[in-house]
């Protein structure tokens, strides 16, 4: 037996020990009444060292960079917890702000959840065969003419969709000047505009284009989504967008993270925060125009605390699942499922036929017209809303099952990494969004690309 299992198979029982312990403490807490501000404390502590320790296991797992289970925790984490995180630094009070709406009792049972939450996912998410994982890590060094296509193909069918969705959100919110009136197209359009990242994806992947004409095209994307984020105030899918075609272009065609390119990555982080942090904003009162977002944003470069600004804006995904836990059951039943199985039809083209059907599916728009907020829906709650603290068992489950679909395994190496980041677009949106609003998503971009290779394949024969 090598040392590496000696030393795998212990932390893989940890794994499980840790759930455990977390399970029974937040049990123990849960039948407890708490109305102390203090609760942020020992959560921000429980958090971050779970956190740590995730990671430290990732590296022992000698897993790449690039890896979505990095990603994912780390993003998670940030989503859920920054505003806890920025209260416990006393730059900003806003948990008491909320407080009218939400009991510190609450926060507290909604902040241990999501601590169970992520430990079970993690586990989920590191069940399998690790062959699967060294598969991804393969440098790519020759090219794929069958890949490039297929990315060409894709490009033709998302980039006008693409555009045309983006175009009729910017028209309706400049229209009323508020992100809340933001409009999107429906139908074949919306569904065929995700397909963008994973056109650029399978293109860079490939490698069949000179790393100069690469750079232009991550370049050209970059600054695309954040034109985009300035005239919308809408932000997920650019952000995630951004991140995964980062990391797909470095992945490619850079040899090194740590490089002299490491100047230019932080200042590209720094930048995207000062977006983000301008954006909050834009969002909380009327978009102005272009030149007065730069403008703030210059005015923004010598703010030292734009990082605690960052994390203020991400940790509002933290009230949606407050809300749910709140309302349910108290105020709605658990949904036993409906939001996991309900979701499985909106494959199909029947928004037509089905009315308010997918509406009861996604739990998030019962809960915001409950509460009066829209504060939009995370995983987290679909799992809680459908089974509450059972789903912690079938959290590991889809954590396993996401990862079979992220790392599809093929003979074609390149391929298995197209489909790597672009399936890592659709699921990292988990983080916040509803199992609802990915399903569809993950259909068009796992199957088409397929449909499109088959065809190809089948003409050279």
């Amino acid at each position: 037996m090598s040392s590496r299992t000696l030393s795998v198979k212990p932390l893989t029982l940890l794994n499980y020990l840790i759930l455990l312990l977390l399970s029974i403490f937040a049990w123990i807490q849960w039948e407890k009444t708490y109305d102390s501000e203090t609760w942020s404390r020992f959560i921000t502590v429980i958090s971050l060292s779970l956190l740590g320790y995730q990671l430290l296991y990732l590296k022992t797992m000698k897993v790449s960079f690039y890896d979505f289970r990095i990603w994912y925790m780390i993003l998670s984490n940030l989503f859920m917890f920054g505003r806890i995180y920025v209260n416990v630094l006393d730059y900003d009070n806003i948990l008491s702000s909320w407080s009218i709406f939400y009991s510190n009792e609450l926060l507290l049972k909604t902040a241990l959840f999501v601590l169970v939450f992520h430990q079970a996912i993690f586990i989920g998410f590191n069940l399998g065969h690790k062959k699967q994982y060294n598969y991804f890590k393969i440098k790519i060094e020759k090219n794929s003419n069958k890949i490039y296509k297929c990315g060409l193909l894709l490009m033709v069918v998302g980039l006008p969709c693409r555009v045309i969705t983006d175009l009729f959100a910017i028209r309706s919110v400049q229209a009323t000047g508020s992100y809340t009136n933001i409009q999107v197209t429906s139908g074949l359009v919306e569904d065929f505009a995700i397909l963008f990242v994973p056109a650029v994806v399978y293109i860079l992947v490939s490698k069949c284009v000179e790393k100069r004409t690469a750079r232009v095209i991550f370049i050209a994307v970059i600054i695309y989504f954040i034109i985009e984020m300035i005239l919308t105030g809408d932000r997920r899918y650019q952000i995630i967008g951004c991140i995964v075609v980062s990391l797909c272009y470095l992945k490619t065609y850079s040899e090194k993270i740590l490089s002299a390119k490491s100047v230019f990555l932080v200042l590209a982080a720094f930048f995207g925060l000062n977006v983000i942090f301008q954006l909050r904003k834009v969002r909380d009162g009327n978009l102005t125009g272009v030149m007065d977002f730069f403008r703030g944003m210059i005015e923004n470069t010598s703010n030292s605390n734009i990082i605690l600004e960052t994390l203020t804006e991400f940790g509002i995904s933290f009230y949606s699942v407050a809300g749910v836990i709140k309302n349910i059951p108290s105020v709605i039943g658990f949904q036993n499922g409906l939001g996991f199985y309900g979701a499985i039809p909106s494959i199909l083209p029947i928004g037509f036929m089905a009315g308010d059907f997918f509406k009861k599916v996604s739990i998030s728009n019962t809960i915001n017209a409950l509460e009066g907020r829209p504060v939009g829906a995370t995983l987290i709650g679909d799992f809680y809303a459908n089974f509450g603290w059972w789903s912690i068992f079938l959290v590991i489950i889809f954590g396993y099952i996401a990862m079979r679909i992220i790392l599809v395994h093929k003979n074609d190496e390149i391929y298995v990494q197209a489909n790597y980041f672009s399936m890592m677009y659709v699921f990292m949106n988990l983080i916040r969004s509803s199992f609802y609003e990915i399903v569809r998503p993950t259909f068009v971009v796992l199957i088409f690309p397929m449909l499109i290779l088959y065809l190809l394949k089948k003409k050279e024969r």
